[in-house]
């Protein structure tokens, strides 16, 4: 360990390097490899590239990643895909043969669902096996507490006072809500909305996103063990965001990116992919930006972010073509503030690892478990990674749920 380098940012030894790379060859092979002699001109183009591109696959600016660990993930696969009809796709399939309820109806058709402390009623008439096959969307988690899994520590943390506490039959209890669309969630607090629910479980995988554990947008009773609290602070959490522009017309070429030398490092729009080329069929006259970062989450404070994102991308795109014309319609995505993400996916800065993701996939109870891309330490801050990661936390808690149903 005392032999090992200091852990600093990426950013300065990535400039550098890029910068002794190119100052090696000459004129000649500038030429035939990039089709420009000016020295200046292609390491400044470089330079702007390989950041922008490194800034939107950990979702932050270089400056902000590890230079020791950010790229130690050992994925089996480098390649991209689309999913040509959208991710919505992905939950419909996995929630095949699921029965799907709103915020009026958490639960009714499970066992062990009480109301909240002004109505402590029991609401269901069914069978215990119909709460496995339920989906509860536009609810919130506030609270697991977990102080009946058998690995659970002691803790002076009393839980919150519910109808039943969790038992060797159900040995993890949730404080559930319904809650809006426009809600917004806030840490949890003492009294429960008088809509609270109370679930008891099993089983519980808990998959919310990095950003919600890192705002301890949800209370654990026990607390998480420290290893656990520990890694989630020091792994960082970032923001890609999409700026999509709607024209009448294409008028760019036929190619599957656009990408401006020159705004690789201003944080805004910088590259623009054609969706023309993602769906060819209709071939959409949609120019979609990545922005990432500090200048992601800044533009959504804006006022008005939609219009701050159509004038800073068209003045790059301007920069790229003598005409451009106003797009009919600018579409922003807001990951960073939306309390159920707070970001959009996790990266490694100075001083964490990829062993805090082991941290965060390694067990610690019999009854609940951490799941999301942020656990995966082969293939983080990706779709597959968080589908992974479900699969294996699936896997043994149906094994130990087996086992208990047995005994």
């Amino acid at each position: 360990d005392s032999l090992e380098a200091p852990d600093e940012p990426l950013d300065p030894l990535l400039s550098q390097t890029i910068y002794n790379n190119v100052a090696q060859l000459s004129p000649s092979e500038l030429q035939e490899r990039f089709g420009c002699t000016s020295l200046p001109t292609l390491q400044r183009w470089l330079d702007s590239f390989v950041h922008a591109n490194i800034a939107l696959e950990y979702a932050v600016e270089p400056a902000r990643l590890s230079l020791l660990h950010f790229d130690d993930d050992v994925g089996d696969d480098d390649r991209d895909y689309v999913v040509c009809d959208g991710y919505d796709l992905l939950p419909k399939h996995l929630a095949h043969g699921f029965r799907v309820v709103d915020s009026t109806a958490l639960l009714c058709t499970g066992a062990s669902a009480h109301e909240g402390p002004a109505a402590p009623q029991h609401r269901d008439s069914t069978p215990a096996g119909r709460a496995y096959h339920v989906i509860a969307l536009n609810h919130a988690v506030s609270l697991v507490d977990w102080s009946g899994d058998p690995w659970a520590p002691t803790s002076s943390s009393s839980p919150v006072s519910s109808p039943s506490s969790p038992s060797r039959t159900y040995p993890v209890c949730l404080h559930v809500a319904p809650v809006s669309s426009s809600a917004v969630l806030r840490p949890p607090r003492p009294d429960l909305p008088p809509s609270a629910v109370f679930v008891h479980c099993r089983q519980v995988i808990v998959t919310v996103p990095l950003g919600v554990l890192k705002q301890n947008a949800i209370r654990f009773v026990p607390e998480l063990p420290q290893d656990k609290k520990d890694a989630i602070s020091r792994l960082g959490f970032g923001t890609m965001n999409k700026i999509f522009l709607h024209f009448s017309t294409i008028f760019w070429p036929d190619t599957d990116m656009l990408y401006d030398m020159d705004a690789g490092r201003q944080g805004g729009p910088s590259s623009f992919i054609n969706l023309a080329r993602v769906y060819p069929n209709n071939r959409p006259a949609v120019l979609l930006a990545p922005i990432v970062g500090e200048y992601a989450e800044w533009l959504e404070t804006q006022p008005h972010p939609e219009q701050v994102a159509r004038e800073a991308a068209l003045a790059t795109l301007r920069k790229l073509f003598p005409t451009v014309p106003e797009p009919i319609a600018v579409e922003v995505t807001r990951w960073h503030t939306n309390p159920y993400t707070r970001g959009s996916y996790s990266h490694v800065p100075p001083q964490s690892s990829f062993a805090d993701y082991r941290t965060l996939a390694t067990p610690f109870g019999r009854c609940i478990r951490l799941a999301g891309e942020h656990t995966n330490q082969s293939t983080p801050s990706t779709v597959h990674g968080a589908l992974k990661s479900g699969y294996r936390a699936g896997k043994k808690s149906a094994k130990f749920a087996s086992r208990c149903l047995k005994s």
